[in-house]
C-alpha cells in the first residue's frame, strides 16, 4: 500500500513478501486495518499524516515493524509487531495515542525520541534492546509490561516530565527501569523483579518521583541504585495502605552513591545479600518514614517471623550486611526505622 497526499480514505490491506509493506505521507484522517508479513523493508511507514485510524499485524520485517515520522494525533492499535528491527518507531511526532505488542524485535520494542504528549501502552517481550526507550521526549505516559529484554526494561534518556507505569519490568539483561540525564517524571512500578543489573536505576537525574510497590526483589545487583542524582522521591504514599518490599537483592537494598537531597522511604527492606541500606559520598538525604509512629501492626517478613512495628515505619530486617551503612555522607536523616537481625550491624557509619 502506497498513500500519498490522501485524505478520507477507509481500507482493509493484506500483503506478504514485499519490498515495503505500506508508506502513508502525508495523508490525514484515513482508517485502516494493516496486516503484512515478511517485508524485506519496514513494516509500515506513517510520514507528514496526521489523525489518522490505524489497526496494524506485522511481522518479519527487515526494518521497522511501524516507523511514525512527523505524523501527529494518530490513533494506533496493534495486535502484533514480530521480528523487526525497532518494533514501534515514534519520531518527532506528538499527541499520538498508540496500544502496541512487540515481540522478538531485534533492537529496542518501542524506541521514542524528540516526541512529546503521546499515550502509550505496550507489552515488550523477548526484544533485543530495551524494552521501551524513550530518548528527549517529553509530558507523555507510557503504561505498560516489559520482559526479557536484552538491556532496560524502561529507559528514559535526556526525557522530562513524562509518566511511566510498568506493570512488571522482569528478566531483563540490564536494568527493570533506567533513568538517564532525565528530569520531573513521575513513576508507579508495581514488579519489579529478577533483573541482571539494578531493579530501579537513576543516573544524573533530578526531581524525579517514583513510587514502587507492592515490590522490587530479587535483581542480581541493587533493588534501588541511585548515581549523582539529587532531590529525587524514592517514597511509598501511605494512601497505598501497604508498604512495598525491597527484598531478596544480591547486592544492597538501597545503594546511594554521590547522591544527596533524595528521600526515601518509608519500604520494607528485607534479606538483601549485602545490607539493607548503604550510603556513600551522598549527604542530607531523608531515609525512612515522614510520619510519626502512632498505632503498632503485625507483619509477616520471609521465613514466617512476626514483627510487631508501626505502619509507618521502614522495616530493615535480615540483610546479609549492615541495616543502614553511611560512608563519608553527612547530614542524613534516617527516621522511624525498624532495625532488626540483619549481620551486621543496626546502623554504622
Amino acid at each position: 500500500l502506497s498513500l500519498i497526499n490522501s485524505d478520507n480514505n477507509s481500507m482493509f490491506v493484506t500483503g506478504t513478501n514485499n519490498n515495503i509493506g505500506s508508506t502513508i505521507e502525508k495523508s490525514n484522517q484515513n482508517s485502516f486495518f494493516l496486516f503484512f508479513t515478511n517485508n524485506t523493508k519496514a513494516g509500515i511507514n506513517v510520514t507528514n499524516s496526521s489523525s489518522n485510524i490505524i489497526s496494524v499485524e506485522t511481522t518479519n520485517s527487515l526494518g521497522d515493524g511501524i516507523m511514525l515520522k512527523n505524523s501527529h494525533k494518530n490513533i494506533i492499535s496493534t495486535f502484533t509487531i514480530e521480528n523487526g528491527s525497532v518494533g514501534l518507531h515514534v519520531i518527532s511526532s506528538d499527541n499520538n495515542r498508540i496500544s502496541t505488542t512487540v515481540l522478538l524485535n531485534r533492537n529496542d520494542g518501542v524506541r521514542v525520541v524528540s516526541s512529546k504528549n503521546n499515550i502509550i501502552h505496550f507489552t515488550a517481550i523477548n526484544n533485543s534492546g530495551n524494552g521501551l526507550a524513550v530518548h528527549n521526549s517529553t509530558n507523555s505516559v507510557f503504561a505498560g509490561i516489559a520482559l526479557n529484554s536484552t538491556l532496560d526494561g524502561i529507559l528514559l534518556n535526556n526525557s522530562n516530565a513524562n509518566t511511566v507505569i510498568g506493570l512488571s519490568l522482569q528478566k531483563n539483561g540490564r536494568n527493570g527501569l533506567g533513568i538517564e540525564k532525565s528530569f520531573s517524571n513521575r513513576v508507579r512500578t508495581f514488579e519489579v523483579r529478577k533483573n541482571a543489573n539494578d531493579g530501579i536505576f537513576l543516573n544524573e537525574s533530578l526531581n524525579n518521583s517514583v513510587v514502587l510497590c507492592p515490590v522490587v526483589e530479587g535483581n542480581s545487583k541493587n533493588g534501588v541504585h541511585l548515581v549523582l542524582s539529587n532531590d529525587n522521591v524514592i517514597a511509598n504514599p501511605q494512601q497505598f495502605g501497604i508498604v512495598g518490599n525491597i527484598s531478596l537483592n544480591n547486592r544492597h537494598g538501597i545503594l546511594l552513591d554521590n547522591s544527596s537531597h533524595n528521600i526515601i522511604g518509608p519500604y520494607n527492606i528485607i534479606n538483601n545479600s549485602l545490607g539493607g541500606i548503604k550510603l556513600v559520598d551522598s549527604p542530607q538525604n531523608i531515609l525512612g518514614s515522614f510520619i510519626i509512629p502512632q498505632i503498632n501492626v503485625h507483619f509477616v517478613i520471609p521465613g514466617g517471623k512476626d514483627v510487631i512495628c508501626d505502619g509507618s515505619e521502614k522495616a530493615i530486617v535480615l540483610n546479609r550486611g549492615s541495616g543502614i551503612e553511611i560512608l563519608a555522607s553527612d547530614d542524613n536523616l534516617a527516621l522511624y526505622n525498624f532495625i532488626w537481625q540483619n549481620k551486621g550491624n543496626a546502623a554504622h557509619g
